[in-house]
């Protein structure tokens, strides 16, 4: 199972438990864990797994364009520096080059600029590789301006990550602060509990508390999948 809907369960499991602690509630707490369980599947799950492969398949980008440049600075020639880049890179995308033996080597490189490296860099890359094939000369330098542009990039994906898991933590500690202070409601100010459990208002509140918890880890994995790669466009699908 995708560590993703382990996840998700576990989270819509330990709500539903709190919230039937919280309301002495079955059916309430059977509502929170689907609710929960609905939300993360159908809304959340596909945005992370979706985030998780534009960041792959950037890194996947930042090292084929580095390589290659690499690659090319010594080997002269576009072919064999193609040979030489693909070997280093991951099965699956071996598997997919291999598909492509009977284009030209230009059209090989085209054919990753569209839904596989939808991103700003290598559009500058396929820029920079058509005027060392056109004109020649000495592709570091020409590649110079390309190389500092996905530097910027992997350096934005990298600091929005740790700002990512950085909010992730402390809103975490946050509910389970709140949550704690629920369960000890439950257990330590026992008569109290049982004198407003039945209430409409004290009901309405635990609903709307846990309705605006939902609403917080929805907006958290909306912010933190928030890529602004240069060339990505998020509604783009991957090939």
């Amino acid at each position: 199972m995708n560590k993703y809907y382990v996840s998700f369960v576990t989270i819509s499991l330990l709500f539903g438990g709190i919230s039937y602690l919280a309301t002495d509630n079955f059916y309430i707490a059977i509502g929170v864990f689907l609710l929960y369980l609905l939300v993360s599947i159908i809304l959340l799950v596909p945005r992370l797994k979706k985030y998780e492969l534009v960041i792959n398949r950037f890194n996947e980008c930042f090292h084929f364009v580095n390589a290659f440049i690499i690659s090319l600075s010594v080997r002269k020639v576009v072919s064999s520096s193609i040979e030489s880049v693909v070997a280093t890179m991951s099965k699956p995308f071996q598997s997919m080059f291999t598909s492509l033996k009977d284009l030209e080597d230009t059209d090989k490189l085209n054919y990753l600029s569209g839904s596989y490296y939808p991103f700003h860099i290598y559009k500058l890359f396929l820029q920079v590789i058509y005027l060392y094939q056109e004109e020649g000369g000495d592709i570091l330098k020409m590649s110079k301006h390309l190389l500092n542009e996905a530097r910027d990039s992997e350096n934005y994906a990298v600091e929005t990550s740790g700002v990512s898991k950085r909010k992730s933590i402390e809103i975490a500690i946050l509910w389970i602060i709140c949550l704690a202070i629920l369960v000890f409601m439950r257990f330590a100010l026992k008569d109290f509990f049982l004198k407003i459990k039945d209430q409409i208002l004290y009901i309405s509140a635990i609903c709307v508390l846990f309705a605006f918890a939902l609403l917080s880890l929805y907006v958290l994995v909306i912010r933190a999948t928030n890529l602004k790669l240069k060339g990505y466009n998020p509604h783009e699908k991957f090939i």
